[in-house]
């Protein structure tokens, strides 16, 4: 390593004498720099230049300066004609740095650029000129490094302030959440009141809402339980697992070594199969994902839109071609063609004379209710006289005497039977009240006449008149039954005689059914004369159909239609070829503009730049 302080040319650059003014050394050309770029000081710039200098008053300006001063260059301050102690501009201005004697063999009177051969008289670049270059490259790099610091402050503390954002984004969701949980009640209140609820109907819904609630929460215990109750049974099965595969496990080794080099054999294919498998669907994926870019790529481009068109313009005309082809085979002869009408004429007059014969049966269906309704009408005529009505009169009377009559023994019966249970029940009575008299008489006398009772007449006592109160409820009772029962009668009765008279009037007035029969008459004449309106849209239709048939017979005999899809075949074949020759075409200028190994050929030659600047930087530093 030199020695900072030697003042001596020879032992510090033995390549080159040294000027008039002497040469530092190269570490306070670095402390220079060091000091112009880093904000801390560097203790190599403290170091003092060993040559002994006159002030920079007194100093000639060399040839280089007079010139670039003659050529309008302004020199920037005195300092700056001092050899080795203008380092610090050296990068920004090089065009300032003044040149010695001995370091040039001449200089070419047209201004051009310092350091390069402007013209036959070769300029010699010493040192101080490349540590120059470095010192400006140090500093461009101190300037980038600078300004990528700052903007990694930027990007921190734009990342601090983005957290912080996304804080107070997050808080203030949350506030609008229940912001609008609190609006939704606000308004549901609102809304109750508006449309005029009272407290009781929101008292109803809060506790129908509980209800609901608790009936929601019970829901989810229950799902949660089941939940529970699944994930154990998970467990339990995945224990299960564990303990067949561990018994797989020893059966396996158990096996002998035959049998185990197979199974390891076939365990291997089956995973060697899984891969294959994954690979397989991942180049699906592949495909599928370049059809859709081609399909984009295609949707894009003018020129294979156009061609998609065609190819289907194409289809839709071999399509039509191949129904021609068919048609043109399926064509029959003259004979057959002849012998297929007079099958279909013949199918048609089947078809219209079985038309005819539903017409025939809907005339005839038309003249049965025709004399139908004659009849009615006659019917209603005979039915308008005195006669018809007092013999209506007498058969309702009829009808009511025979329902009477049917009715009545039932009616006896039953009547009889409660006859029978009212006797019943009176004997019964009776009975009673004579055993109770008995049993009273068997009391003793005196006990009766010392409290002042007297049981010969038994309404006179107190046990009579219980007895014959109960007697009376009793009876009460039954009649009001018999009551219940006779009502009962009497409604149905009444039902009877309402049925009755709805029914005269029913059928006293015959207008109604007239009416219906009208209408059902010009139902029928109306579908009769739809159903021949059809008959005679079918039979246009068929005549316009067979003409339409003998035309495009007429026209196909004539048609120049196998001329024009050969044109549009040798058409295809053309874009086809065109489409072939594109597509070639884009391959070979998509490898031409292929630029991958160029590009990692200058990321090389970048990075081997990059090593050696940075092993100069560490040589000098050294």
């Amino acid at each position: 390593m030199e020695d900072v302080n030697n003042n001596s040319s020879v032992r510090s650059y033995p390549d080159r004498p040294a000027s008039r003014r002497g040469l530092g050394p190269t570490t306070n050309l670095l402390a220079s720099a060091n000091s112009a770029t880093s904000t801390t000081p560097s203790p190599v710039a403290i170091i003092r230049p060993g040559t002994a200098m006159k002030p920079p008053s007194a100093l000639r300006s060399g040839t280089a300066s007079r010139l670039l001063a003659h050529n309008g260059v302004p020199i920037s301050s005195s300092t700056s004609q001092r050899i080795g102690t203008a380092l610090g501009n050296a990068g920004n201005r090089m065009a300032e740095r003044p040149i010695t004697q001995h370091g040039i063999s001449g200089l070419s009177t047209s201004y051009g650029r310092l350091g390069t051969a402007a013209s036959s008289n070769r300029q010699i670049k010493d040192k101080r000129y490349w540590h120059a270059v470095l010192q400006s490259k140090l500093q461009e790099i101190n300037q980038e490094t600078s300004k990528l610091l700052k903007e990694k402050k930027f990007l921190d503390r734009e990342r601090s302030a983005r957290k912080l954002y996304e804080k107070r984004v997050k808080e203030a969701a949350k506030e609008l959440t229940n912001l609008q949980s609190t609006l939704t009640s606000m308004n549901l209140a609102l809304d109750n009141c508006t449309s005029g609820m009272t407290r009781q109907h929101l008292l109803n819904e809060t506790v129908a809402l509980r209800e609901r609630n608790e009936h929601i929460q019970e829901q989810l215990e229950l799902i949660f339980k089941q939940r529970q109750q699944k994930d154990n049974d998970n467990k339990d099965l995945e224990r299960e697992t564990d303990k067949e595969k561990n018994k797989v496990i020893e059966m396996i080794n158990s096996l002998p070594e035959e049998d185990q080099h197979k199974y390891r054999e076939y365990q291997t294919l089956s995973e060697n199969l899984r891969k294959q498998n994954a690979i397989y669907h991942t180049q699906i994926s592949e495909m599928e994902k370049q059809k859709e870019r081609l399909n984009t790529m295609i949707m894009n481009s003018q020129t294979r839109s156009e061609a998609h068109r065609l190819k289907s313009k194409l289809k839709e005309l071999l399509n039509k071609r191949n129904a021609l082809r068919e048609e043109e085979n399926n064509r029959l002869s003259p004979a057959q063609e002849r012998e297929k009408l007079i099958n279909d004429v013949r199918s048609n007059n089947q078809a219209l004379a079985s038309i005819g014969k539903q017409l025939k049966i809907v005339e005839d269906q038309l003249f049965e209710k025709k004399e139908t309704l004659q009849q009615i009408d006659q019917d209603l005529e005979e039915g308008n006289s005195e006669r018809h009505v007092k013999y209506k009169e007498l058969k309702k009377r009829d009808e009511v005497m025979s329902a009477f009559m049917d009715s009545f023994k039932s009616n006896m019966n039953q009547e009889q039977q409660s006859i029978d249970t009212l006797k019943n029940q009176i004997t019964y009575a009776i009975e009673q009240i004579t055993l109770q008299g008995i049993n009273m008489k068997a009391i003793g006398g005196d006990k009766l006449d010392g409290n002042g009772f007297n049981s010969k007449n038994d309404l006179n006592s107190h046990s009579g008149l219980l007895k014959e109160y109960k007697k009376l409820g009793i009876q009460l009772k039954q009649l009001q039954i018999l009551e219940k029962r006779t009502m009962q009668q009497v409604n149905s009765l009444r039902q009877e005689e309402t049925d009755a008279l709805q029914n005269i009037q029913k059928y006293a007035n015959l207008e109604i059914p007239r009416a219906d029969a009208i209408v059902k008459m010009n139902d029928l004449t109306s579908i009769l004369q739809e159903m021949e309106d059809k008959k005679r849209v079918t039979e246009n239709v068929v005549d316009e159909a067979r003409n339409r048939n003998h035309e495009i017979k007429v026209s196909l005999k004539s048609n120049d239609t196998y001329r024009q899809i050969s044109h549009l075949e040798d058409k295809l074949v053309d874009l086809m070829k065109e489409n072939k020759i594109f597509q070639e075409a884009v391959n070979q200028m998509q490898q031409e503009n292929n630029y991958t190994k160029t590009r990692m050929e200058v990321h090389e030659m970048v990075h081997e730049h990059n090593t050696l600047l940075s092993s100069e930087l560490e040589n000098i530093s050294v």
